[in-house]
């Protein structure tokens, strides 16, 4: 069963840098450095929303990222929507896929 801990902001920020040293090919990023300074681009930008998803189970949008661009701004935007570890993120409903009619002349 997954832990109820929620993440905290410390824990947010440690993983952040260790995300953006990682995509941006760095040695070490801090909490202030900017991802498009040290030289993020948007393709860069949206892989980290994915590894956001896939490694702190949160979902935000690209605009998140370049609108906070430090790795301090997104940790407060992400301990902002904070959930405990291992819920699902919620998604929107989807409606339920229906067969499609069948063509002329197969038995419908």
């Amino acid at each position: 069963m997954a832990s109820e801990r929620p993440i905290d902001h410390a824990d947010y920020e440690i993983t952040l840098c260790e995300m953006f040293a990682d995509l941006l090919e760095c040695d070490a990023v801090a909490t202030d450095d900017d991802f498009f300074v040290l030289g993020g681009h948007s393709l860069l930008a949206t892989r980290l929303v994915n590894r956001i998803a896939a490694e702190l189970n949160a979902d935000i949008a690209l605009k998140t990222v370049f609108e906070n661009p430090t790795v301090a701004e997104l940790a407060e935007r992400l301990s902002e929507g904070r959930r405990p570890v291992g819920l699902p993120a919620l998604r929107p409903h989807r409606p339920a896929l229906t067969p499609a009619p069948p063509e002329k002349g197969e038995p419908g």
